[in-house]
């Protein structure tokens, strides 16, 4: 982790910022720094920055990470069990041995913007491109109004079935337990 980053100032500054709604403190912001092994568990890291951000081995237990930006972070080896992620941009992340809350499938290049698809299947939720934090079923929706039965279409909804697949194959583990 960089010496020169007085992490625990910036989360308390966070965390003022959460608890006066915006009116105190400022939201921190971590976009390409290393924090590498950082300790930033059971914090809210709501809204944060952390795009391009390296997070190796960092522990982010019990924290909520809602509506932060994880796009192109280093999150590998990271530990995230117990986080909130909600709204959370992994976006081109590298999530490889992170210890995850649950599943999230990432899935590209797709479309007819050869972009990113990332499904958490845990919470049924989808983002590519400008749609974001929707169900999977009105993913499905949008790509049949939007595609139809074009090519980007027929390849959407052989990945909508997949996903589905997880999203049932999570549940009956669910219930399971």
């Amino acid at each position: 982790m960089d010496p020169n980053i007085d992490l625990e100032e910036i989360l308390a500054d966070q965390q003022r910022w959460v608890d006066s709604n915006g009116r105190a403190g400022r939201l921190a912001g971590f976009a390409g720094l290393d924090l590498y092994q950082a300790d930033l568990s059971n914090r809210c890291l709501v809204s944060v920055n952390f795009r391009g951000t390296n997070l190796g081995g960092a522990r982010l237990c019990g924290s909520d990470l809602t509506n932060a930006d994880m796009s192109g972070a280093n999150l590998n080896g990271a530990n995230l069990i117990g986080t909130r992620l909600e709204g959370v941009d992994f976006t081109g992340a590298v999530l490889i041995k992170a210890n995850l809350p649950y599943r999230i499938v990432q899935i590209g290049p797709i479309g007819s913007e050869c972009g990113e698809l990332i499904y958490k299947v845990g919470i049924n939720e989808v983002r590519r491109g400008c749609f974001k934090n929707q169900t999977l079923q009105d993913f499905a929706n949008k790509v049949e109004s939007a595609h139809g039965s074009d090519k980007f279409g027929v390849e959407y909804r052989l990945v909508i079935e997949y996903l589905k697949l997880l999203r049932r194959e999570y549940a009956a583990e669910k219930v399971s337990e």
